[in-house]
């Protein structure tokens, strides 16, 4: 059995969330912003809908990597940190402190 509060917050969750997720299954013109890092990737992407891409980019580590015969850890999580902001701007996303993009 939920505790009020438990039923509170799930409450308080449905009524911010839903309407925006149902407008989002709809189809409407909300806008997405798509964070993707992988071991040896990293990329961000803009989608309209949760469908069309606006706007995409990415950053691959595959040439560094390839040097060690494998993706070392540590090379891949500091450049992922180094590179995130320059793939979003490439992207079109806005950057605090940045221009007019998306």
């Amino acid at each position: 059995m939920k505790s009020g509060l438990e039923r509170k917050i799930n409450l308080n969750w449905s009524e911010r969330c839903e309407p925006a997720l149902k407008r989002f299954m709809s189809g409407e013109n909300e806008l997405v912003l798509g964070i993707e890092s992988s071991c040896d990737e990293t990329a961000a992407a803009v989608l309209c809908g949760g469908r069309k891409v606006l706007s995409m980019a990415v950053h691959t580590q595959i040439p560094v990597h390839r040097l060690y015969g494998g993706v070392v850890p540590e090379i891949a999580s500091r450049s992922h940190t180094e590179r995130i902001g320059a793939v979003a701007d490439e992207a079109g996303v806005i950057v605090p402190g940045g221009g007019d993009h998306v």
